[in-house]
């Protein structure tokens, strides 16, 4: 008994203490497997379904939704005045457009949820609310609420080569284009522009120039914009709807608008978008792509607004009183080279230059070769005063004689005169002889080095210069005509030159852009040359001199006029252009400085082709020299340097 029940025990032992089987556990781990086979499965099944079942769907999403490039144009520097004055600046604008695409058609949105209440009482609503914003935005355009409702209505446009964007208003004011904007008005967008403005108008028109808006084309598929100049293929992608984007653009023309275009108008930024296929912006994105723009740089000129006018002033009061073809003045820093004004009249105004003829807009002080008539004399004078060969009253035979084949007298003939006489009286006999005491080579040198053969370089556009005769061609005949202005130059080059006198015998730079440092001259004659010449030049404008009409009350004034006949073109038998002087057409001119001591500002005017109240420039143009002369020196708070002749009047009253 004892015996079977041990046996029993050890074989219930044995039973309970088995191990788990082997196959058990690598049958459950095959289950997991297989599980997770399955489901997987049905992911990619579901994945497959979706990309081919679906795949028309999100391809049109896809479509829809892309990432674009948006040009952010820079804001156009400013052009300023010496003092800071504004004389050209970028303001914002707008152009009102209805982007048809984006019109609520009413009529299909009622028809497709006419059996859905709830719905079609949005949709009417919807329409109330769209119908007010028209009746708003009437008001802000200042049309008809039935023009308006015609642009607005999604149905005037059923004709798809009509679909697109459609301008309302151009250039519309800043405040305009916020108030329209708030509107939220559906189809309704303000494109946000600039415009140049040029707070001074006409008195600056030569001088600054034009600009033009360009509007830039960014087609699909390609990042930049560009110019699309050619019509017939910018009309090609508007109707293959190629563009995708465009933007307005600032662009110089003529005058320092264009040559310093790169200045002003600065670099463009970039912004990476999010862009639907209605035009809408869905977001930016953080892209390196993303640029800021870099807005143009400011231009300061030497130039000075109140001056400027006072010229533009005269100029327009003398061409009137004369009836002259045209005017034209620079005003001078006798001290810098500076300069200070250079108009033109007739002018213009760069805002609306289309309305003006195309000639005014030239910079005639610049752009036009003359002959400098008699204010040439001083300029030879100096030299051979300068070389020793006379004094201020050496005495000269100023009868008629002839040099080559031409004889060479006087309007008004003097037998003789002190050299200072030939500048007073205007002497061609004088300054002739004067000039070829010197040799030809010293003689042709010294119009070098006073500017009269090369450009100014001032900083203005489309100066024209002409070359001095050869050495090799230069006949004493020519060196005789040239001491009273036979030779080309234009009005720049000459005023230039009469820095010598007023800088103490240094020809100095001339500029219209303000620098930090004043350029340095290069001594032409010496100091007490330059002394002597401006001593004997205020006889001009005193008692028996030519120019007394150029003289300021309480200044002393050097100066020096001159008359031109201008030369015409013929055709002559042959068929051939050529050019002859016609003694019924003249220009007169009159340069000089003051105070004659110590200088401060140079002034020439030129009038051309005058047809009454006389053409000699001591009559035309030396009234508009003292008118300019005298309010500029007052601008400037110059003093006077001579007693007034109302207190002279007085003291000799006592």
């Amino acid at each position: 008994m004892l015996i079977n029940m041990q046996s029993h025990n050890i074989t219930k032992s044995k039973r309970y203490d088995k191990k788990p089987r082997p196959e058990a556990k690598g049958g459950r781990v095959a289950f997991v497997f297989i599980a997770l086979a399955f489901l997987l499965s049905l992911v990619i099944l579901r994945v497959v379904y979706f990309t081919t079942k679906n795949q028309e769907k999100y391809q049109n999403y896809s479509d829809n939704t892309f990432m674009r490039a948006v040009k952010l144009p820079a804001t156009r520097g400013r052009i300023l005045d010496r003092n800071g004055a504004v004389l050209a600046i970028s303001e914002n604008r707008g152009n009102v457009i209805v982007d048809t695409n984006q019109l609520p058609d009413f009529v299909q949105l009622k028809a497709d949820n006419k059996d859905k209440p709830k719905a079609l009482a949005k949709i009417v609503q919807q329409e109330q609310d769209f119908n007010q914003k028209i009746v708003q935005a009437a008001q802000l355009l200042n049309i008809s609420n039935d023009e308006a409702a015609k642009i607005f209505n999604y149905h005037t446009y059923d004709d798809k080569k009509k679909r697109g964007d459609v301008y309302v208003q151009r250039n519309i004011d800043e405040d305009l284009s916020k108030q329209l904007t708030a509107l939220k008005l559906p189809g309704l967008r303000v494109l946000h522009t600039t415009q140049r403005r040029y707070p001074n108008g006409e008195d600056f028109g030569q001088i600054i120039g034009i600009t033009k808006t360009e509007i830039l084309y960014k087609l699909k598929g390609e990042d930049d914009f560009k110019e699309i100049q050619d019509p017939e293929i910018l009309k090609k992608a508007i109707a293959n709807k190629q563009i995708e984007a465009t933007v307005e653009k600032i662009i110089g023309l003529e005058g320092l608008e264009r040559t310093n275009e790169k200045l002003l108008s600065g670099t463009d930024g970039v912004k990476m978008v999010i862009k639907n296929n209605r035009g809408e912006y869905i977001d930016s994105v953080d892209s390196p792509r993303n640029q800021a723009p870099i807005d143009g740089k400011d231009l300061t000129l030497t130039l000075d607004r109140n001056i400027q006018h006072l010229t533009m002033e005269a100029l327009h009061k003398t061409v009137d009183f004369h009836q002259a073809k045209k005017a034209y003045a620079i005003v001078l820093d006798a001290k810098t080279g500076e300069i200070l004004a250079m108009a033109n009249y007739p002018t213009f105004n760069p805002q609306e230059f289309n309305k003006y003829p195309a000639e005014n807009r030239k910079n005639t002080a610049m752009m036009d070769v003359i002959e400098p008539g008699s204010t040439a004399k001083p300029l030879i004078i100096m030299k051979t005063l300068d070389e020793g060969k006379v004094k201020p009253h050496t005495v000269l035979n100023t009868m008629p004689y002839t040099v080559g084949n031409k004889l060479i007298k006087d309007s008004h003939p003097y037998a003789s005169l002190t050299v200072e006489g030939v500048i007073q009286k205007s002497s061609n006999v004088g300054s002739s002889k004067l000039s070829l005491m010197l040799p030809k080579e010293v003689a042709r040198e010294h119009y070098i080095k006073l500017g009269l053969d090369e450009a100014t370089n001032a900083g203005l556009p489309a100066e024209s210069t002409y070359p001095l005769r050869k050495l090799n061609n230069w006949t004493p005949l020519d060196q005789a005509t040239m001491s009273y202005g036979y030779f080309p130059v234009n009005l720049l080059q000459l005023v230039r030159s009469y820095t010598v006198f007023t800088a103490d015998g240094q020809l100095l730079p001339v500029t219209a852009i303000k620098h930090d440092t004043p350029q340095a001259g290069e001594q032409v004659i010496k100091p007490e040359t330059a002394h002597q010449m401006r001593k004997m030049m205020q006889s001009v404008t005193e008692k028996g001199g030519t120019g007394t009409r150029g003289a300021i009350d309480g200044y002393s004034v050097g100066a020096k006029s001159g008359t031109a006949t201008l030369q015409v073109q013929y055709v002559g038998k042959d068929g051939k252009t050529r050019s002859r002087y016609d003694n019924t057409a003249h220009r007169g001119l009159f340069i000089g400085f003051a105070p004659v001591e110590n200088p401060r500002l140079i002034v020439a005017v030129a009038v051309e082709r005058p047809r009454a109240n006389g053409y000699y420039g001591g009559v035309v143009a030396a009234p508009a020299f003292a008118e300019i002369m005298k309010g500029s020196l007052s601008l400037l708070g110059v003093p006077p340097d001579k007693p007034l002749l109302a207190d002279e009047k007085k003291a000799g009253k006592k």
